[in-house]
Protein backbone atom coordinates (compact mmCIF):
# COMPACT_ATOMS: atom_id res chain seq x y z
CA UNK A 1 0.00 0.00 0.00
CA UNK A 2 2.82 2.37 0.85
CA UNK A 3 4.57 1.44 -2.38
CA UNK A 4 1.41 2.32 -4.34
CA UNK A 5 1.11 5.72 -2.62
CA UNK A 6 4.74 6.49 -3.43
CA UNK A 7 4.18 5.54 -7.07
CA UNK A 8 1.07 7.77 -7.28
CA UNK A 9 3.00 10.67 -5.72
CA UNK A 10 5.81 10.19 -8.24
CA UNK A 11 3.34 10.09 -11.15
CA UNK A 12 1.59 13.20 -9.78
CA UNK A 13 4.93 15.02 -9.44
CA UNK A 14 5.94 14.04 -12.98
CA UNK A 15 2.65 15.30 -14.40
CA UNK A 16 2.95 18.63 -12.58
CA UNK A 17 6.53 19.16 -13.77
CA UNK A 18 5.62 18.16 -17.33
CA UNK A 19 2.73 20.65 -17.40
CA UNK A 20 4.96 23.34 -15.86
CA UNK A 21 7.69 22.78 -18.47
CA UNK A 22 5.08 22.81 -21.22
CA UNK A 23 3.75 26.20 -20.12
CA UNK A 24 7.25 27.65 -19.67
CA UNK A 25 8.41 26.61 -23.14
CA UNK A 26 5.18 27.52 -24.91
CA UNK A 27 5.14 31.30 -24.48
CA UNK A 28 3.11 32.21 -27.57
CA UNK A 29 0.93 35.15 -26.71
CA UNK A 30 -2.77 34.80 -27.35
CA UNK A 31 -4.90 37.87 -27.85
CA UNK A 32 -8.66 37.85 -27.80
CA UNK A 33 -9.03 40.72 -30.30
CA UNK A 34 -6.69 43.01 -32.13
CA UNK A 35 -7.49 46.63 -32.82
CA UNK A 36 -9.36 46.22 -36.13
CA UNK A 37 -10.82 42.76 -35.68
CA UNK A 38 -13.96 43.97 -33.92
CA UNK A 39 -14.62 46.58 -36.61
CA UNK A 40 -14.30 43.97 -39.34
CA UNK A 41 -16.83 41.73 -37.62
CA UNK A 42 -19.28 44.62 -37.26
CA UNK A 43 -18.84 45.59 -40.91
CA UNK A 44 -19.61 42.05 -41.99
CA UNK A 45 -22.77 41.91 -39.86
CA UNK A 46 -24.21 45.26 -40.92
CA UNK A 47 -25.18 44.29 -44.50
CA UNK A 48 -27.09 41.30 -43.17
CA UNK A 49 -28.99 43.56 -40.77
CA UNK A 50 -29.64 45.99 -43.62
CA UNK A 51 -30.98 43.22 -45.85
CA UNK A 52 -33.28 41.98 -43.09
CA UNK A 53 -34.56 45.50 -42.45
CA UNK A 54 -35.15 46.04 -46.18
CA UNK A 55 -37.02 42.73 -46.40
CA UNK A 56 -39.32 43.63 -43.50
CA UNK A 57 -39.86 47.12 -44.91
CA UNK A 58 -40.93 45.56 -48.23
CA UNK A 59 -43.29 43.18 -46.44
CA UNK A 60 -44.84 46.09 -44.57
CA UNK A 61 -45.22 48.06 -47.81
CA UNK A 62 -46.84 45.05 -49.52
CA UNK A 63 -49.28 44.70 -46.64
CA UNK A 64 -50.24 48.37 -46.91
CA UNK A 65 -50.71 48.11 -50.68
CA UNK A 66 -52.92 45.04 -50.35
CA UNK A 67 -54.94 46.81 -47.67
CA UNK A 68 -55.42 49.81 -49.97
CA UNK A 69 -56.45 47.55 -52.86
CA UNK A 70 -59.00 45.78 -50.67
CA UNK A 71 -60.44 49.13 -49.58
CA UNK A 72 -60.71 50.46 -53.15
CA UNK A 73 -62.14 47.26 -54.63
CA UNK A 74 -64.81 45.73 -52.39
CA UNK A 75 -65.09 42.55 -54.49
CA UNK A 76 -61.53 41.69 -53.34
CA UNK A 77 -62.33 42.14 -49.65
CA UNK A 78 -62.10 38.42 -48.80
CA UNK A 79 -59.58 37.50 -51.50
CA UNK A 80 -56.23 35.94 -50.74
CA UNK A 81 -52.93 37.54 -51.69
CA UNK A 82 -52.52 35.22 -54.69
CA UNK A 83 -55.99 36.11 -55.98
CA UNK A 84 -55.19 39.80 -55.65
CA UNK A 85 -51.89 39.30 -57.50
CA UNK A 86 -53.71 37.45 -60.30
CA UNK A 87 -56.30 40.22 -60.50
CA UNK A 88 -53.55 42.86 -60.73
CA UNK A 89 -51.70 40.90 -63.43
CA UNK A 90 -54.86 40.43 -65.49
CA UNK A 91 -55.66 44.13 -65.09
CA UNK A 92 -52.16 45.06 -66.27
CA UNK A 93 -52.45 42.69 -69.23
CA UNK A 94 -55.76 44.27 -70.24
CA UNK A 95 -54.26 47.76 -70.04
CA UNK A 96 -51.26 46.74 -72.15
CA UNK A 97 -53.53 45.18 -74.77
CA UNK A 98 -55.75 48.25 -74.91
CA UNK A 99 -52.72 50.54 -75.26
CA UNK A 100 -51.27 48.42 -78.05
CA UNK A 101 -54.63 48.41 -79.89
CA UNK A 102 -54.85 52.19 -79.49
CA UNK A 103 -51.39 52.58 -80.98
CA UNK A 104 -52.37 50.40 -83.93
CA UNK A 105 -55.42 52.55 -84.56
CA UNK A 106 -53.43 55.79 -84.45
CA UNK A 107 -50.76 54.73 -86.91
CA UNK A 108 -51.33 55.48 -90.59
CA UNK A 109 -50.05 53.51 -93.50
CA UNK A 110 -47.49 55.47 -95.42
CA UNK A 111 -46.22 54.41 -98.77
CA UNK A 112 -42.65 55.58 -99.00
CA UNK A 113 -42.49 55.07 -102.75
CA UNK A 114 -45.02 57.80 -103.48
CA UNK A 115 -43.75 61.27 -104.23
CA UNK A 116 -45.71 63.85 -102.26
CA UNK A 117 -47.65 66.55 -104.06
CA UNK A 118 -46.23 70.02 -104.00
Amino acid sequence: MIKLKNQLNIIYLCLITFIGLLFMNNNNQVMAMENNKNKQILQKEQPIDKEVNDFFRLLKKQKEIIKNIKQKHPHLQNASIKEIEQWICSDIDQKVESQSSNKKQKTKNFDLNVIPDK
